[in-house]
């Protein structure tokens, strides 16, 4: 069972993550990794949610700054377990929408959307029409 769900998952175009009580990631599927170009060996049941942050922080993802204070600034936000809707443009141009809800017992689900087309044509449009 749990090899078809994992199948069904990866058919996602949205990435997803769950991570537990403790933020340590529980499920993932491979739209998140492509996404937001994790290696494969950086998620794996019970790794934490740092790892991810950090990973990004080293690489420039949150722009500049001490990577101590954006892990601890990331984590921090991440233990409130709090509803959280967040549009980030990465370095290579994409842009994701990051949508997280929090699970009944603490912990959190998130969703990965790349919305680089439609904030394409979203400016787009608001461009010929500021031409009009």
């Amino acid at each position: 069972m749990h090899l078809r769900l994992q199948a069904g998952l990866d058919l996602l175009d949205q990435g997803l993550t769950v991570f537990d009580a403790e933020l340590r990631l529980i499920a993932w599927n491979q739209p998140f990794l492509r996404l937001l170009d994790f290696p494969d060996e950086l998620a794996y049941v019970g790794a934490p949610f740092a790892s991810f942050i950090r990973y990004n922080a080293e690489r420039g993802e949150y722009g500049p700054g001490d990577i101590e204070a954006q892990v601890a600034e990331r984590v921090t936000a991440a233990a409130s377990f709090a509803p959280h809707l967040t549009e980030r443009q990465r370095p290579n141009g994409r842009v994701l929408l990051l949508r997280g809800e929090p699970l009944p017992h603490k912990g959190f689900v998130t969703l990965y959307s790349d919305i680089t087309e439609q904030r394409y044509i979203e400016h787009l449009t608001e461009h010929q029409n500021i031409q009009l």
